[in-house]
């Protein structure tokens, strides 16, 4: 037989193979899930009832950036598409396609606990860097050196997660502002749609998962915070460097990316007038509660999910 014959015979095999993988899944998606997917049933220790949703759903994540990712759940003809293009990379070398197999998508698909309802949902990586009760945000990034007066922190671009929530269908409002076109006090909270934050993290061998405000203490009724965080989206700008080069920033970069006191350039802040902290007078609108946090530097994972729309 000839060699280039017997190569479009080897070639044919594993690319029917696959072919007809795809044309299985998709009549016995049930059976082909159960064989391929990684079930996440971690995910529901430590959940509490009211965050259990008793529906597992086909999931992938895709990085955005750096530490920072989407969460899409998939449709049983996309989750057998996933499968299939797994399966021809593995089989791609062998056949020879050496040059097409690495284009293939690498989205690994995992059952997760899902809301079917809510497509996608927005994950940080950080780490617990609190030490001090005194808060001015629940989530900064690290090259703003804000730990001391942040719950939790990571080495992320927040513009990244702005583009995670538009992508999630989330809308923003603005910041707070503080004064009106008299230059005279007037307050104007955040708006944008509600972000709900969740934190999920290892503890004892269990996977914990519960609301953010959990770990914050209202300093007036010493309750834990029970409002929810809105879009405000913080501002993009620009500058002149030393070479008079244009260069753009994103406002939220400066360590304001969850907020518990208002800031101008808030990615997420509290539709209310919450003062900043002073920690030589002992005062603030909201203090870490220590007792409930997890060790120094244990990871965390940041759950953003869209909520109903806030009042703009």
């Amino acid at each position: 037989m000839p060699a280039n014959r017997r190569r479009g015979r080897e070639l044919d095999r594993p690319l029917a193979a696959a072919v007809g993988l795809l044309a299985a899944g998709l009549r016995h998606w049930p059976r082909l899930r159960d064989q391929n997917l990684y079930r996440d049933e971690s995910h529901r220790l430590g959940t509490p009832p009211s965050l259990r949703l008793g529906q597992m759903v086909p999931t992938t994540t895709t990085p955005l950036g750096s530490n920072v990712y989407l969460e899409t759940i998939r449709t049983p003809e996309e989750s057998a598409a996933f499968i299939v293009a797994d399966a021809l990379r593995m089989i791609g070398p062998a056949a020879g396609l050496t040059g097409v197999h690495h284009l293939l998508p690498m989205q690994p698909v995992v059952e997760r606990d899902r809301n079917p309802n809510l497509k996608i949902r927005v994950l940080v990586d950080s780490l617990v860097v609190c030490q001090s009760k005194f808060l001015e945000h629940f989530l900064s990034c690290d090259q703003a050196g804000k730990h001391h007066e942040s719950v939790l922190s990571g080495p992320f671009d927040a513009s990244h997660i702005h583009l995670g929530l538009l992508a999630a269908g989330a809308k923003p409002g603005k910041p707070a502002s503080f004064v009106n076109e008299k230059r005279e006090f007037e307050f104007k909270p955040a708006t944008g749609d509600v972000i709900k934050v969740y934190v999920q993290y290892a503890e004892q061998g269990q996977l914990k998962t519960h609301a953010a405000q959990e770990w914050i203490i209202n300093s007036k009724t010493q309750k834990p915070l029970d409002i929810d965080w809105v879009f405000a989206g913080s501002f993009f700008g620009s500058y002149k460097d030393d070479d008079g080069k244009e260069q753009t920033f994103y406002a939220a970069n400066s360590g304001r990316v969850i907020c518990t006191t208002n800031f101008a350039s808030a990615l997420l802040d509290l539709p209310i007038l919450s003062a900043d902290v002073n920690p030589e007078e002992g005062t603030g609108e909201f203090f870490a509660d220590l007792k409930r946090l997890p060790p120094l530097h244990t990871f965390v994972t940041v759950i953003l999910e869209p909520g109903p729309p806030a009042n703009k």
